[in-house]
């Protein structure tokens, strides 16, 4: 039996996904989704302890590379610099909406012959993480600027087995707009409509 325990903070106050992920058959597995605005400003953090499973291989050498960046405070670099070069770790991916392109989300979620590793090279972005449950792994990643506003889709995969185990939490963050009294950054851009329903 495979349980994803899935908890949801969408309000004004918060936009965060939590997740307890105990997959004994699969190794990628979908986490949620966001809608940065195109100005660059927006962030996502991300909190995860990785598990291993029974048939985990060795991941001592498997260490996320983000770890040598982590208090360099270029924050702006790390969703380019905290990339992971193994195709069979444990790794947080993202992925943007590019329709129409082999590496599009709706290409990559919904074909059924990919395998993990060519959906893991598919990722517009690759954050390697460690495998040993006594590391909280533990950053925040500024996106760079778009022509327009884009979805990020967020999933964890681990190449190498096939099961998952971890506890995930992901924030993102929109700029906060001016003229309102509360933090309109919890909100995607698909959902700034609700300001003016809340103004009200």
């Amino acid at each position: 039996t495979s349980l994803i325990l899935w908890i949801l903070f969408h309000t004004s106050f918060a936009r965060v996904y939590e997740a307890i992920i105990d997959e004994p058959d699969k190794n990628w597995v979908y986490i949620g989704k966001f809608v940065f605005d195109a100005t660059g400003e927006g962030s996502v953090s991300y909190s995860i302890r990785s598990f291993p499973t029974d048939d985990t291989t060795n991941s001592s050498n498997r260490t996320s590379s983000c770890q040598q960046y982590k208090t360099s405070g270029s924050n702006k670099t790390f969703a380019f610099d905290c990339m992971g070069q193994d195709p069979l770790a444990t790794s947080l991916l993202f992925y943007y909406d590019s329709d129409g392109s082999l590496s599009s989300w709706f290409n990559v979620y919904n074909s059924e012959s990919f395998t993990c590793e060519e959906r893991r090279e598919l990722a517009s972005a690759k954050i390697q993480l460690d495998d040993d449950p006594e590391i909280l792994q533990q950053l925040e990643l500024g996106v760079t600027p778009f022509a327009r506003p884009r979805f990020w889709y967020a999933v964890l995969s681990r190449c190498s087995t096939s099961s998952l185990k971890a506890n995930v939490r992901l924030h993102f963050r929109n700029k906060q707009l001016s003229g309102y009294a509360y933090d309109t950054g919890e909100f995607g851009f698909d959902e700034l409509w609700l300001l003016d329903m809340t103004a009200t």
